[in-house]
């Protein structure tokens, strides 16, 4: 398509030719750009759950499951507990635990 004479493109018309291969190439580009742009991997920040204190967190060893509440909010034992399900922090995304409680600690104070 070449420009009038005032250096502006002509309308589209019944007439006016269109350039299907620049269209599909530029189609194209943006598809690109687009699934480039889906794949790029963001930053995600873990959320870190500490634990301390005594027994009331460190309780692990006095049930029949092993489990310690701390343990339970970030990642939900599903089959013991199946109404929390996806409602635990690793469902919302990169969670861990760092347990520090300790059976029997106490704060001196």
């Amino acid at each position: 398509m070449s420009a009038g004479p005032s250096g502006a493109c002509p309308p589209r018309g019944a007439g006016a030719p269109v350039d299907l291969r620049r269209r599909r190439l530029l189609t194209m580009a943006a598809a690109a750009a687009i699934a480039a742009s889906s794949r790029a991997t963001t930053p995600v920040d873990t959320l870190t759950v500490y634990t301390f204190g005594d027994s009331v967190l460190d309780c692990g060893h006095y049930n029949e499951h092993g489990v310690h509440p701390g343990q339970l909010l970030v990642r939900n034992d599903d089959r013991l507990f199946p109404s929390f399900k996806g409602r635990d922090l690793a469902s919302r995304g990169p969670a861990v635990l760092e347990h520090r409680a300790v059976d029997g600690a106490t704060v001196a104070g």
